[in-house]
């Protein structure tokens, strides 16, 4: 297990519990790439977590330099499919990641992203005949969050419209694919 140090804020339970931890996600693809990339911006970290070693391995997470007390910046790598399926990827490697802070800390999950097709895949009752490809992915989703019990919502934001953790997200993942 990998070790966040995160500083201790403290805060008791009953607030923690009242701050959900918001996540930004984006996504970094090219055509010409056997990889994609993703980048994580996480908010309202309350105490230290293990990252599990399979989760890093799986997704080659990296802990980024713009890291901080008050926020913590991921990113990782993929294989390189589409677009839209590295920004739903980098979603699901966030809740890999965060479940069991969530878990532990009875903190709800906020996602935001800048991917229509992302939020409409994931937080739909039913997938869409044009969205199929992404059913085993949303199995996924939808099993973390069923078996840890979680409370977790996606918001859409605009993209590239200087939302300074989108930005972030944004740029880590650009260049986590260029590296």
């Amino acid at each position: 297990m990998a070790d966040l140090k995160i500083p201790n804020l403290n805060m008791n339970s009953d607030n923690i519990q009242n701050q959900p931890i918001i996540i930004f996600t984006d996504a970094s693809y090219r055509k010409n790439r056997d990889i994609s990339s993703f980048g994580i911006v996480v908010e309202n970290i309350f105490q230290d977590f293990d990252l599990p070693e399979n989760i890093i391995e799986k997704y080659n997470i990296i802990i980024e330099e713009e890291s901080c007390e008050n926020v913590c910046v991921l990113s990782g790598i993929i294989n390189n499919v589409s677009v839209n399926f590295s920004e739903i990827m980098g979603i699901l490697a966030a809740l890999e990641i965060f479940q069991f802070l969530a878990n532990e800390t009875k903190q709800s999950i906020v996602f935001y992203t800048d991917s229509l097709v992302a939020k409409k895949v994931l937080a739909a009752k039913r997938l869409t005949a044009g969205s199929q490809q992404y059913s085993e992915i949303k199995k996924m989703y939808k099993k973390i969050i069923e078996q840890n019990e979680l409370n977790v919502k996606i918001k859409k934001v605009a993209a590239h419209a200087g939302i300074e953790l989108n930005e972030l997200a944004d740029k880590v993942a650009r260049a986590r694919l260029n590296q």
